[in-house]
């Protein structure tokens, strides 16, 4: 067997791919894991089979894959890894175009934390606006490359794995009231109305919205199910309420679209609508209000009518419920604040044998005869 598991000189477990080429010249070498060690393995199968083994051999053997550059080893990086893990994987280009740019011409085994934070200067100086955040972005994907070139044995170790980032500084963003979301939308071509009013209703994101299909919509059970094109992968369930229904049946069904949503050019689903969007904004004095702003609100309105962290996370589809407060529970400090306060009033009205559990109802009724 290729890949086994043996004991070294210190009596250490170690994973071994001990391999012969077709020149009767053997290969071994010890991997930090099974996984890398029959990576390897998979790649020197691959490399017989397509007759370019003796490349590989080289680059094993003779250290050439311990000198490849970065501008090169980051495109294998996109080939192998992104592509099959990533289901958005373009996204990275952005970040990794200015990291070939300035850094590319580096060999990977001789990058370092200097480089790091040279880069990130040297970005900043390029462009002045760029934010903290966009730059941290970039380090995390920088970080992500050398630790899969460490996991497929380029690389000994990633030194850059704990580079510290640049602080964020989260700036509060204009909060749209039902009234201005209500004119932005009538501000839109009447046929997209529906679109838009589709993702206001369910907290959707564009893509999402645009690639629902009929199929995903339950009216019995009052339910939309997003399954495609969702940025976790996950499914989810989201309810449908009257007005979205009615956004659902302004578009009838098109015979051999599946899509709820379609073009009555090209007969199929919408592609790109923010052309319209940006037109609406600018005619309703709303330069400010991006398409995202509308699953904000969704995700504000869920908060402020009291619906808990974990319920609001699940219609979201966010990965974790601290997601959901860092963006959506600081939009409301005064109904925070309110709630606080009636917790503590309710506390106070009565006392000895008055239990949690009555507490809580006392602030239940109080905040009901307030409204």
């Amino acid at each position: 067997m290729s890949v086994r598991e043996e004991l070294d000189k210190l009596g250490r477990k170690q994973i071994v791919c001990d391999r012969r080429w077709p020149d009767g010249t053997r290969f071994r070498r010890a991997a930090p894991n099974r996984t890398v060690a029959e990576d390897l393995d998979a790649r020197i199968r691959v490399s017989v089979a397509d007759g370019m083994w003796r490349k590989l051999k080289r680059r094993l053997e003779h250290g050439t894959s311990k000198q490849e550059k970065l501008v090169d080893f980051a495109d294998r990086y996109l080939n192998e890894y992104c592509k099959a893990h990533n289901r958005r994987w373009e996204r990275k280009l952005t970040s990794l175009k200015p990291i070939k740019q300035r850094l590319g011409k580096l060999p990977i085994n001789a990058i370092r934390p200097k480089h790091v934070y040279r880069y990130i200067r040297w970005r900043k100086e390029q462009n002045p606006a760029i934010t903290n955040a966009t730059v941290n972005r970039d380090v995390t994907i920088f970080k992500h490359v050398l630790e899969y070139a460490r996991e497929v044995g380029v690389i000994r170790r990633n030194y850059i794995r704990y580079v510290k980032k640049l602080p964020e500084v989260r700036k509060e963003r204009p909060r749209a009231t039902d009234d201005q979301v209500d004119h932005l939308l009538a501000c839109l071509p009447e046929k997209l109305r529906p679109v838009f009013g589709f993702i206001r209703e369910t907290g959707c994101r564009l893509e999402e919205g645009l690639s629902v299909m009929h199929h995903q919509i339950r009216r019995d059970e009052r339910v939309v199910v997003f399954t495609d094109n969702t940025k976790s992968g996950k499914f989810r369930l989201v309810p449908l309420t009257a007005k979205c229904l009615e956004y659902v049946d302004a578009y009838p069904v098109l015979p051999g679209c599946p899509y709820v949503f379609w073009s009555e050019y090209t007969k199929t689903r919408y592609n790109n609508l923010y052309p319209y969007w940006y037109e609406a904004r600018k005619k309703a004095g709303l330069p400010w209000f991006q398409i995202k702003d509308l699953r904000r609100h969704y995700g504000i309105v869920l908060s402020e009518s009291g619906a808990e962290m974990h319920v609001i996370q699940a219609v979201l589809g966010h990965s974790s419920v601290a997601t959901t407060e860092r963006y959506y529970a600081h939009f409301s400090p005064q109904y925070a604040t309110r709630r606080a306060l009636a917790v503590l009033e309710g506390r106070g009205r009565k006392t000895g044998g008055t239990s949690s559990r009555e507490n809580l109802q006392l602030v239940g009724s109080s905040e009901k005869e307030s409204a």
